[in-house]
């Protein structure tokens, strides 16, 4: 499955046939002139949202790690990310 760190990629990978692409966190992280783990949880869940709404095609979303370190805020991301 190929890493889409744009919505240009993104309708790149579907162009080429692909049946689903995922989101990349050292990729988004890179067009912002940051480093991977440098992008927030509203970005990511943002930049993955702009992704699955610009193709129409299934979309995983690179969540890093869920933002947190206990399991209730890796729940809240995913529940953030399902809105």
């Amino acid at each position: 499955m190929p890493n889409a760190w744009d919505l240009g990629s993104a309708k790149l990978f579907v162009s080429l046939g692909f049946e689903a692409i995922a989101t990349t966190s050292s990729g988004f992280a890179a067009t912002l002139g940051r480093l991977d783990g440098a992008v927030s949880r509203d970005e990511a869940i943002a930049h993955t949202a702009a992704l699955a709404g610009g193709v129409d095609v299934p979309v995983n979303a690179d969540l890093e790690d869920g933002f947190g370190d206990d399991p209730s805020t890796a729940a809240e991301t995913i529940r953030l990310a399902v809105e």
